[in-house]
């Protein structure tokens, strides 16, 4: 059998693994007031930042640093707060790695949590990290079949989707703030951020992404009943970054805080200037879908008949990077061993997620928050801190593919006491989302001949099965779907059961 094999070259992205897994990292520092003055740990914060990634055999490495911040007390009432840092390598598993994949990584803190030891600091901090390879695959398609007498064909359209470029940016955002006379701030400890996005445009060639850097600053006031305030202020950010892309493409943008840095000077009659520093890491990756005519089916109607080899591919038909926002409240009640509040200070909570699910449109996710408020108790004058786990579900707008990494923290945490032992919290959740779809596709790789006994001729009786269309009945008798409707007029569809006649002519 002569036959012209048409072809076409497409391309797409293809899963090779991905891995979850959780580590821990550990460090210490030596606290400044030394061993004498005994030190009380009021709460401790820490930020994952993944520096890179390495490929191994069949696995990676990922390189990061956790950043602490820890306040707490030593030796008078004072609140006092420490910065350290901790550099980390995790090796994770990915089997069928090499260095043509491209690599995705992300990681959150779980828990964080220090204690003070021989006037030092020990560290800890538990993390998750996701990773996962894609690898661009191309292939030959088959799209037709040329130069075969007695040929009867069909195609359908594939729609393939491809990565076609990346682009990251390292901003660094600086602003001054006016601290007022009347907050009694004397000192700026610590700062902790979030960066929000608000727009992400592509233009052919670049992407634009723009939103606000959200400061929380904490600082030590002279203010009876308030040795803790917290101002809030806000730096706007647009990052424009060239990326091969076009028009009508699809552009996910992540845009994490790398590091925040807060000082306060004196502007004179007790007012303070605050100057704040935030470095963000913006990234932004782009795809492409191309659709495809690929040979459906095929079959002749004499001779031999053609064979279709195809290939199963699960390829990726969209990665997802979101950011979505949530008001919340809840209620804190204080432990029963805690001392009653007399003022509330300041107070953080530590979103643990325990699952996570598409529910509509939105996105539904349960665990629990850690909430930790700082405060001062009746008959004392050094702040104490209390922490209790209460259950939390949010609906956050968007859906996510089922197997999306989320992580999810609390922001601009305000607090309120309503009696000595409770506390009411608002927040602002913030879900920070990384995944993507899988599709499945049938593609013809190439066609053969296969040789076929004899058939006689004569009209058939066919009774045809559930799901049996016209095209599988003319293929099966290798016949023309035109001569099947001639001989059944009054047929207008296929209807399993309902008898077909076909006019069959005998097959050398």
């Amino acid at each position: 059998m002569d036959m012209q094999i048409v072809r076409n070259n497409v391309a797409f992205e293809r899963l090779i693994s991905e891995a979850n897994e959780q580590t821990v990292v550990e460090g210490e520092v030596a606290l400044p007031g030394g061993i004498r003055d005994e030190a009380h740990i009021l709460h401790t914060d820490a930020r994952l930042t993944i520096d890179d990634t390495q490929i191994l055999t069949d696995r990676i490495a990922v390189n990061g640093t956790v950043v602490f911040q820890i306040l707490y007390t030593q030796g008078d009432a004072k609140p006092r707060a420490l910065e350290a840092s901790s550099a980390f390598t995790h090796q994770m598993p990915l089997p069928g790695v090499d260095t043509h994949a491209r690599l995705a990584a992300s990681g959150g803190v779980l828990e964080a949590r220090s204690q003070a030891v021989s006037g030092r600091l020990l560290l800890h901090a538990a993390l998750a990290i996701n990773a996962r390879a894609l690898m661009h695959t191309p292939l030959a398609v088959v799209s037709g079949v040329n130069a075969l007498p007695g040929l009867e064909s069909k195609a359908v359209s594939v729609t393939l989707t491809r990565h076609v470029g990346e682009a990251a940016s390292t901003t660094m955002l600086r602003e001054e703030f006016d601290l007022p006379a009347s907050a009694g701030i004397s000192e700026t400890l610590y700062a902790r951020a979030y960066p929000y996005v608000r727009k992400v445009l592509s233009t052919n060639g670049s992407v634009e992404v723009g939103g606000d850097l959200s400061i929380d600053a904490y600082h030590v006031s002279a203010l009876p009943d308030k040795p803790l305030t917290i101002t809030h202020h806000t730096i706007p950010f647009d990052v424009s970054m060239a990326i091969a892309a076009t028009d009508g493409e699809e552009v996910n943008v992540r845009v994490g805080l790398k590091d925040i840095a807060v000082s306060s000077v004196d502007a004179g009659e007790g007012a303070r200037v605050l100057r704040a520093e935030g470095l963000i890491q913006t990234a932004a990756s782009a795809s492409r879908e191309d659709t495809v005519e690929t040979l459906a089916d095929a079959y002749t109607l004499s001779g031999d008949m053609v064979q279709l080899t195809r290939e199963s591919v699960s390829p990726v038909a969209r990665e997802v990077a979101a950011q979505s926002v949530q008001s919340g409240k809840l209620m804190f009640e204080l432990p029963d061993d805690a001392s009653p509040v007399r003022s509330v200070l300041a107070a953080y909570i530590n979103p643990i997620v325990a699952e996570s699910s598409a529910l509509g449109d939105r996105q539904r996710v349960t665990g629990v928050l850690h909430s930790t408020v700082v405060y001062l108790p009746f008959g004392g004058d050094a702040p104490v801190s209390a922490s209790a786990d209460t259950p939390f579900e949010a609906l956050f707008q968007g859906a996510l593919p089922a197997n999306a990494w989320i992580s999810v923290d609390a922001q601009e945490v305000e607090a309120a006491a309503i009696t000595a032992d409770r506390v009411e919290l608002s927040y602002r959740m913030c879900m920070d989302a990384d995944g993507y779809e899988l599709g499945s596709a049938s593609l013809p790789t190439d066609v053969s001949a296969q040789a076929v006994p004899v058939s006689k001729g004569g009209i058939v009786i066919v009774y045809p099965g559930q799901g049996d269309t016209l095209w599988d009945l003319a293929r099966k008798y290798r016949v023309t779907q035109d001569s099947i409707q001639r001989i059944n007029p009054s047929m207008k569809t296929v209807q399993a059961g309902k008898p077909v006649l076909v006019f069959q002519r005998q097959k050398a």
